[in-house]
């Protein structure tokens, strides 16, 4: 692997081909220099390759797929995400690769149903497939997948706005025994019709996201009622702005939910405390929770996941939550143990400086927080995080406060980690 290495070109790419042929496995992710060139000179000398990752790197074309396709008939795993891919070399790479069980494309905005159909009929052993932002893929690629793929154990159409509960049914219906994850997110034309396909078919489905999609109030509480999973570990449900309490509640009571280890509810608006509480109950083994954006959510909410989950829970999402003051934070400080490493406060203008530096005195293991927007924090609570976390902190979120240039120096002196501030 030689991911992240933006300096490596078709250079040294065709020197590695030339002399390690026997190479199974490559990751060149973000290698933002390598073009077609490389790629073909890889697969030719690397007859063997069986996973090949070209995530994000966009001088990649349908040449260099096409030449992998053709010389390296035992790939299983490709990774062409953020590549200029289109439906050509998906055509030649089922054609020539049936092998194949893992495909990403995200964001190749020239994949259609055409390349997906073509992976569905020739790749019977295809269980993982991510299209991600590929706009043009419709139902009917999606019906084609249902048809010849019984094995796909995961689908990303996160963003594939075509698709509607006509396709999303046939999956369901017809990988009801396999799919375990399954990310419909910006999908605006899935319903809650949709949802109950899902719901009531998948019964090994461990991940859903359902971020911005059509799906309402409604929609999740027949989730809570017909769902036939028997042990969720991801769900998510933000931006489904008519969510209520009740329907939160009567869902995190559903058995699948006592395995939840993340749980997104960003934007849910009328979510309130109460519905915080059940969350801490219904779901205990949680380790993130995404509450941003509730605008109802205040201490209250904050201390009951405190208390329920804090054991456990790394990872809390308080942004915009402008309820949310000193009294959740200490909270927080009190109950969160050592897995507690990130924690979001942008926004909660009720925090002082007083709670972040019994925070920081606490949980000095804390790896990113944000105290964006908290415009009574100074540089007493900032001296107080750099001198007690700052050996672990990456991130730190400054926008908006009191915090000068004492503020400044002390971050400087105490966090020799950090890798991002945000003073914007």
């Amino acid at each position: 692997s030689v991911a992240g290495c933006e300096n490596v070109t078709d250079v040294g790419m065709c020197m590695l081909a030339r002399h390690c042929d026997q190479l199974t496995r490559v990751n060149f992710r973000g290698c933002v220099k390598i073009t077609d060139v490389a790629v073909s000179a890889l697969a030719r000398g690397c007859p063997q390759l069986t996973s090949v990752s070209l995530e994000n790197c966009p001088k990649v074309t349908d040449a260099g797929v096409m030449a992998l396709a053709l010389h390296c008939p035992g790939l299983v795993k490709v990774n062409f995400e953020g590549c200029h891919v289109n439906d050509a070399a998906l055509v030649v790479l089922a054609r020539n690769c049936p092998r194949l069980g893992t495909v990403i494309v995200e964001g190749c905005h020239g994949v259609t149903d055409v390349g997906i159909s073509e992976l569905a009929q020739r790749c019977p052993y295809l269980t993982e497939l991510n299209v991600a932002a590929c706009l043009d893929i419709t139902d009917q690629g999606m019906q084609s997948l249902a048809e010849h793929c019984s094995r796909l154990t995961s689908l990303n159409v996160r963003w594939c706005c075509g698709i509607t509960d006509v396709g999303v049914g046939a999956i369901a219906t017809r990988t009801a025994r396999s799919l375990t994850a399954l990310n419909v997110a910006g999908c605006a034309q899935l319903t809650d019709v949709g949802l109950a396909a899902v719901a009531t078919q998948c019964q090994k489905l461990c991940s859903l996201n359902l971020d911005r999609s059509g799906v309402t109030n409604h929609g999740v509480a027949q989730l809570a009622r017909k769902s036939q999973a028997k042990a969720w570990t991801e769900l998510t449900l933000s931006f489904c702005a008519d969510l209520s309490d009740a329907t939160l509640q009567e869902l995190v009571s559903h058995t699948a939910c006592h395995e939840l280890q993340q749980f997104r509810l960003s934007h849910c608006v009328a979510i309130s405390d109460s519905g915080v509480c059940a969350v801490a109950t219904g779901c205990p083994q949680l380790t993130l929770l995404d509450l941003s954006g509730c605008p109802l959510v205040s201490d209250a909410g904050v201390e009951a996941a405190a208390r329920g989950l804090g054991v456990q829970l790394a990872d809390l999402n308080l942004e915009g939550c402008s309820q949310v003051s000193d009294l959740g934070v200490l909270a927080l400080s009190t109950h969160c143990g050592a897995s507690f490493t990130a924690l979001n406060l942008c926004g909660c203008g009720g925090v002082t400086d007083s709670a972040v530096t019994a925070l920081a005195q606490a949980l000095p293991q804390l790896t990113r927080l944000n105290l964006g927007g908290c415009v009574s924090v100074t540089d007493t609570a900032v001296t107080a995080v750099a001198q007690h976390c700052g050996a672990q902190l990456t991130f730190l979120g400054l926008c908006e406060t009191e915090v000068t240039d004492e503020g400044l120096e002390a971050v400087g002196r105490g966090c020799r980690a950090l890798a991002e501030l945000s003073l914007s």
